[in-house]
């Protein structure tokens, strides 16, 4: 790949994450609570069944199966029943791997690495590992309590599409977005796609901390909004 001298123009975070919004209807306070349900079952390599989170948030079955069927990107079931990926988080091998607590967990895509550490063990440290696709090499990232602390190579940086509403989640955002090597993949990148947004890791982290910040760690077996 030859270097470009050409500074790489990084987006606005408030417009990448307004685009990314969108995409992510509000929750209330019980899809709120049954969120973290199955994030903390998934994050324990556990794969619950809806009767397991009717049990556990006290929710009706009516709820958790209306909003579990109802999200713009389908919730993973296996064929006996149990749930094995649920935004962004998926116990299916990806390209995406995420380390926790000496747990092998995997993502939809390269962001759900930066926010998801912090819904899961938010005063543990995590660690990310996923490849660019321009250069093939391999991105790794530690992260605690929604902040990267570190990350090789240090010159790595994350993409996003253009969201659409219209499309499917998984096909038209999470299958497009990536960290990349380095500003010259990044510009090879853009030639593909030339709607793409540039961001640093920590700002791309940061946004997944502001739009999942009302699962924040906590009690599941009540309203967010108890004290």
């Amino acid at each position: 790949m030859k270097d470009d001298a050409t500074p790489l123009k990084y987006a606005d975070p408030e417009i990448v994450k307004g685009q990314i919004a969108v995409l992510l209807p509000p929750m209330n306070p019980a899809e709120q609570r049954l969120s973290l349900s199955v994030y903390r079952r998934l994050g324990r390599g556990d794969a619950p069944t809806k009767r397991d989170l009717v049990q556990e948030t006290g929710l009706s079955e009516e709820i958790v199966r209306a909003f579990l069927e109802s999200w713009p990107a389908p919730t993973e079931i296996d064929e006996t029943g149990r749930i094995t990926g649920f935004r962004g988080l998926t116990l299916r091998p990806t390209d995406h791997l995420l380390d926790i607590s000496g747990r092998s967990l995997f993502t939809w895509c390269a962001w759900d690495l930066l926010f998801l550490p912090g819904i899961l063990v938010p005063h543990e440290r995590a660690a990310g590992q996923t490849r660019c696709p321009v250069t093939n090499r391999k991105i790794r990232v530690t992260l605690r309590a929604f902040t990267v602390e570190s990350v090789h190579p240090e010159t790595a940086l994350a993409t996003f599409p253009l969201p659409s509403p219209d499309r499917h989640i998984r096909e038209g955002f999470c299958c497009q977005t990536y960290f990349l090597a380095s500003d010259n993949a990044a510009r090879e990148w853009k030639n593909d796609h030339p709607y793409a947004s540039f961001l640093s890791l920590s700002k791309a982290c940061e946004i997944g901390r502001e739009l999942n910040q009302g699962l924040a760690w906590g009690p599941v077996g009540q309203d967010r909004s108890s004290p």
